[in-house]
């Protein structure tokens, strides 16, 4: 087989999800912006890798940002950190998201799994403006009315 069919076979779920999603949200009314950006870092067993390959990214309202990985679909929902301090994030459970800054994505307030005990004291004392809620959903297309959902709730916060 050739390279560029192995490629399209790898490629076709993450496209097929993408651009499902994509339409989904504009019949929806969002107003939506599709394009691929490479260099984006996942966290794997505990290690952080950089995907040195392309992915989908759609933007909803210029505000939220949907990445679609090879293994999951990334949603982050943006909070003012005022907001995020007060926040009971339990709430979102039993979703696997993180918590992390928006100025440097590097700053991590809480990772699946983790106890709930010092996220709003760890925010509270961050240099943060914006603090990113991070959901991450399984890359099938039934994600997408988690995604509805999702953004749905964010207009309400």
């Amino acid at each position: 087989m050739s390279f560029v069919r192995e490629m399209n076979l790898e490629y076709a779920p993450i496209w097929d999800v993408a651009q499902q999603m994509f339409i989904t949200l504009a019949d929806y009314g969002y107003e939506c912006d599709m394009e691929f950006s490479i260099f984006n870092t996942v966290k794997e067993n505990g290690e952080w890798l950089e995907e040195r390959f392309p992915i989908p990214v759609i933007t909803v309202n210029d505000v939220f940002k949907i990445l679609v990985h090879p293994t999951h679909i990334a949603l982050t929902l943006p909070m003012h950190r005022e907001m995020a301090y007060r926040f009971r994030f339990q709430s979102f459970l039993p979703m696997l998201f993180d918590i992390h800054g928006m100025e440097d994505m590097n700053v991590t307030f809480y990772e699946s799994g983790d106890a709930f005990d010092d996220v709003a004291q760890k925010i509270l004392e961050s240099n943060e403006t914006y603090v990113g809620v991070t959901f991450s959903l399984p890359l099938l297309p039934q994600s997408i009315a988690n995604v509805l959902e999702l953004l749905a709730f964010a207009a309400h916060v």
